[in-house]
């Protein structure tokens, strides 16, 4: 099951990555805890069958009722979810580039950069999400997009906050993760305890 409070893994196998494309499909506009504890039970079949997340997927498409299991269990925004699951079958999950990936139905910016940074070291690709956009806010940045920016204004909002990673001595996945636990709703239990507001620079100068 993917772990929603430690996505960053760089060791996944194929089938492993095959869920965790799968669960970045799913996770825009959802709560990501949510969705882990959906997509492990949309998977268990596979699980139980010796088949991998593509294989299942694969399958349940040849027989027509991958959309019928999807609404078992309330997976959600069916036409776009399909269409990433779907186009996912046709990528080489270890190699395929940026581009490739957001060429799929149903991948943004956003989706594709989660993807790949959080499965593969030393990436400057940076998920441009609510929580990273706070944090603009909160350090000083002017005219801060209140939703994720489309095209080359994702790219700009995307090199500042790689920006600041580098500042700090932080790859980009790191802090990251970092802003957004502590910018989470469902982490608020560990701010107290890991708040890094302390080594978050004040300054939009960086």
């Amino acid at each position: 099951m993917i772990d929603a409070h430690d996505c960053i893994h760089f060791d996944r196998s194929v089938p492993e990555l095959e869920e965790f494309w799968m669960f970045c499909a799913m996770t825009p506009a959802a709560n990501s805890y949510t969705m882990a504890i959906k997509l492990d039970r949309f998977l268990a079949p596979a699980f139980r069958w010796g088949l991998s997340p593509f294989e299942y997927v694969a399958a349940c498409a040849r027989t027509y009722c991958l959309k019928r299991r999807m609404k078992n269990h309330r997976i959600g925004r069916y036409s776009q979810i399909t269409g990433a699951w779907k186009g996912g079958l046709d990528l080489d999950l270890q190699q395929c580039t940026l581009s490739e990936v957001e060429e799929v139905k149903g991948i943004g910016p956003k989706v594709a950069r989660m993807f790949i940074a959080y499965s593969r070291p030393n990436q400057r690709l940076a998920i441009i999400d609510t929580h990273i956009l706070k944090f603009f806010r909160d350090v000083g940045w002017s005219n801060v997009p209140k939703h994720t920016p489309p095209g080359k204004h994702y790219l700009v909002w995307e090199q500042r906050f790689v920006g600041h990673a580098m500042a700090l001595g932080k790859s980009v996945s790191e802090f990251d993760q970092e802003i957004w636990k502590r910018y989470s709703k469902g982490y608020k239990a560990f701010v107290d305890n890991k708040a890094i507001g302390s080594s978050l620079p004040n300054t939009k100068e960086i």
